[in-house]
């Protein structure tokens, strides 16, 4: 059978992807992947820093957390039984392995920048810099993990900074002894202190 690890993955679909949420997450079933645990909500900031700790560093980097710490997102845990969740999601999110991108497929629809408006947003001084940032860095409809290790550290992470983060009325009842097992894991490999305390 399968790792019990690689059963679990983490997904958040944006602000501002309300309307097709349904969709995406249709696509993820079409896969395997079956939402055992959802909630719509503003991510913790320590969150944010954790799933975005390589990115810390960049210029845009403010702007765009200030943006997630402000705006409700859809946030899920999946399972797949098959195993291997995290690298479906990454196929879905990066078009591999004879999936779709469900990023390009589902992206809203702007007119590209001139290089010299890209090059001031680099530099930070492009007259609408929040704007800009928030539209290059949120245009790909979810953000997921990129590995089951990443995954399980911040569903765990989730329920230690979101108080009642694991309430019932996140659960999918159908899918009530899979949260269970998700749980259990959460509870028996506490590998987060080692990749985030740090930060």
């Amino acid at each position: 059978p399968p790792n019990e690890h690689s059963r679990f993955g983490y997904a958040f679909v944006k602000s501002g992807y309300e309307d097709i949420q349904d969709k995406v997450v249709h696509e993820f079933a079409d896969t395997g992947l079956e939402v055992v645990h959802q909630r719509r909500i503003i991510l913790p900031p320590r969150v944010v820093d954790y799933v975005y700790r390589e990115s810390m560093n960049e210029h845009f980097y403010p702007a765009m957390r200030l943006h997630l710490i402000e705006n409700p997102v859809t946030s899920m845990a999946l399972y797949r039984d098959a195993g291997d969740a995290q690298r479906v999601l990454l196929d879905l999110k990066f078009g591999r392995n004879g999936h779709e991108s469900l990023r390009t497929k589902y992206a809203h629809t702007h007119q590209l920048l001139p290089d010299d408006e890209i090059n001031a947003w680099i530099a930070g001084n492009h007259p609408l810099q929040h704007g800009v940032t928030i539209r290059l860095t949120q245009n790909n409809v979810f953000h997921t993990a990129d590995s089951t290790e990443e995954a399980l550290n911040t569903l765990r992470l989730l329920g230690s900074e979101y108080h009642g983060y694991y309430d019932a009325n996140g659960a999918h009842q159908s899918r009530v002894g899979q949260l269970g097992l998700l749980l259990a894991t959460l509870e028996s490999d506490a590998t987060i202190g080692e990749n985030y305390g740090e930060l």
